[in-house]
C-alpha cells in the first residue's frame, strides 16, 4: 500500500474476511485462512527479506490471533470447533461417508459418471439416506474424478502442477528482477489465496461465485507482459489506443455477461422462498425470470420443480391435520394440487433438458400424485426404485404412492426395504404401523 488510503482499505478489508470466516463457523475456511498465512510467510523466508519476513509474521500472528479469539468468542463458531455442538460431528461424520460412497462410485466408474452424474450415481450407493440430496461429494478431487474419471484428475492436477510452478517461477523472477515491489507483493498474496482455496475445497462443494474469484488470483500469478509477437506489436505505442479499446470493450462484455448470469441467482432464491411460502404465482414467476436469465441451466427448472414439490407436501400435510378448520384444510389441500401442478411443469422442462435426474424424477412423482395420477406416479417411481435401488426416501415414496392405488402388499414391501435400508426412518415407521393396523 503505498497511500495512507491504500493502508486503510487494506486493513479494513484484512478485518472483514477475518471477521466473515469466523462468522462461517466452518473448520476448513479457519483452516484455510491459517493455511495462506503460513504460505505468505513461507514465502517471504524464501524471499530472503529478513525485515519483510518479520512484518509478515507479525502480521500473520495478530491475524491468527484475531482468528482464535473471534473463534473462542462467538458461542456458535467456539461449539462448532471444539466439538460441543451437535451439528459438529454430524457434519464431520456425513464428509467421510460422502467420501467413502465416492470413492466406491469412483472404484466402480474409473472413468467418471459424467458431468451431473454424481447425484445419480451417489442414490445408489450403499449408505445414502434421506436426510439429504447430495450432488456433490464436498471434496474437489473426488468431484473431478467422478466427473471426468482418473484421465481428467490427472489432467487437472497436471495443470495445477505446472501452474504452481510457472506462478513461483514469475514470483521469484519479480522478486529478484523487478523494481515494482507491488507485483511481487500480488503474486505472493495469489499463491496464498490459491492455496488457501484447494484446502478449503477439500470439505466444500465448488460453486461459480467462489470460482471466479480463484480464477481472478490464478490470472494475476501467471499474468506476463508481452514480449514479442502479435502482443507485443500491439502493445506498441502506435497502437496503444486500439489496444486499450479492445481490451476495454472485451472487460466491459465480459462483465455484463457475468452480471447477468450470476444475477439469476437473486430470483432463483426468490423463488424458492416463494414456493416455501405458499406464494405460487410469485414463485413461478420469479423461476420465469431465473430461467431468462440462464436459460442453458437444467438444475435451475430442476430446483423450481423440487421447491414445488415440497410446497405441494407441506400443503398436503396442513390438509390432513384433523385439528385444522374446514376451511383452512380446503385451502391447504386446493395450494397442494396447484403447487403439485407446477412441478410437474417443471419437472417436464427439466427432463426435456437433462433426462433421469433422481431428484427431478421425485418431484414429478410428488406432483402426480398431488394432483391424482396415482398411475403415472406408480409409472416414474417404477424407474426411479431401479434407478436408485439403496435410496429409502425413494422407498417410502412408493410405497404411499402404491398404498393410494390400493397395493396394500406392495407397500408393505416397500416399508420393509425402506426400514432395511434406514432403520431410524420415521415415515416408514409410521406407514408400517398403518399397514399392521389394517
Amino acid at each position: 500500500a503505498a497511500t495512507p488510503f491504500e493502508r486503510w482499505a487494506l486493513s479494513a478489508a484484512l478485518l472483514l474476511a477475518a471477521v466473515t470466516v469466523v462468522l462461517s463457523a466452518a473448520r476448513a475456511g479457519l483452516l484455510a485462512a491459517g493455511v495462506t498465512l503460513g504460505v505468505l510467510l513461507l514465502l517471504e523466508i524464501v524471499r530472503g527479506d529478513r525485515a519483510a519476513a518479520v512484518r509478515t509474521a507479525v502480521i500473520g500472528a495478530s491475524a491468527a490471533l484475531l482468528l482464535v479469539l473471534g473463534t473462542l468468542l462467538v458461542p456458535f463458531t467456539r461449539d462448532r470447533v471444539l466439538g460441543a455442538s451437535p451439528l459438529a460431528a454430524q457434519s464431520l461424520e456425513g464428509r467421510f461417508a460422502f467420501w467413502s460412497d465416492s470413492l466406491a462410485i469412483l472404484l466402480a466408474h474409473p472413468g467418471g459418471v459424467g458431468p451431473s452424474g454424481f447425484l445419480n450415481a451417489y442414490s445408489s450407493a450403499g449408505t445414502a439416506t434421506d436426510s439429504a440430496t447430495l450432488d456433490s461429494p464436498h471434496n474437489w478431487l473426488f468431484q473431478v474424478a467422478l466427473a471426468g474419471g482418473l484421465p481428467l484428475l490427472g489432467l487437472v492436477l497436471a495443470i495445477l502442477g505446472v501452474g504452481a510452478w510457472g506462478g513461483v517461477r514469475g514470483w521469484r523472477r519479480a522478486c529478484f528482477t523487478e523494481t515494482d515491489a507491488s507485483r511481487r507483493d500480488l503474486q505472493a498474496a495469489a499463491l496464498a489465496g490459491l492455496a488457501g482455496f484447494g484446502v478449503a475445497l477439500l470439505t466444500h462443494f465448488t460453486a461459480p461465485s467462489t470460482t471466479i474469484v480463484a480464477a481472478v488470483l490464478a490470472g494475476l500469478l501467471l499474468a506476463a507482459d508481452p514480449t514479442g509477437g502479435a502482443r507485443a506489436r500491439l502493445a506498441g505505442a502506435g497502437n496503444a489506443a486500439l489496444a486499450r479499446g479492445v481490451r476495454t470493450a472485451a472487460l466491459v462484455f465480459w462483465t455484463a455477461a457475468l452480471l447477468m448470469v450470476m444475477s439469476a441467482e437473486v430470483p432463483l432464491s426468490a423463488g424458492v422462498t416463494a414456493a416455501a411460502r405458499g406464494q405460487l404465482a410469485d414463485a413461478d414467476s420469479a423461476f420465469d425470470h431465473a430461467r431468462s436469465l440462464r436459460p442453458w441451466d437444467a438444475d435451475l427448472a430442476s430446483i423450481a420443480a423440487q421447491s414445488f414439490a415440497a410446497a405441494s407436501d407441506a400443503a398436503s400435510a396442513a390438509a390432513s391435520q384433523a385439528s385444522a378448520e374446514p376451511a383452512d384444510r380446503a385451502a391447504a389441500a386446493s395450494v397442494a394440487v396447484d403447487a403439485g401442478q407446477l412441478a410437474i411443469e417443471w419437472a417436464q422442462r427439466s427432463r426435456a433438458e437433462l433426462a433421469g435426474t433422481v431428484a427431478t424424477e421425485r418431484a414429478l412423482a410428488v406432483g402426480q400424485l398431488a394432483v391424482g395420477d396415482v398411475t403415472g406416479a406408480g409409472r416414474t417411481l417404477a424407474v426411479l426404485v431401479r434407478l436408485a435401488p439403496n435410496d429409502p426416501a425413494i422407498a417410502v415414496q412408493n410405497a404411499i404412492v402404491l398404498y393410494a392405488g390400493g397395493d396394500i402388499a406392495g407397500a408393505a414391501v416397500e416399508v420393509e426395504r425402506a426400514l432395511e435400508l434406514d432403520p431410524q426412518n420415521e415415515t416408514a415407521g409410521k406407514l408400517r404401523r398403518i399397514l399392521f393396523a389394517e
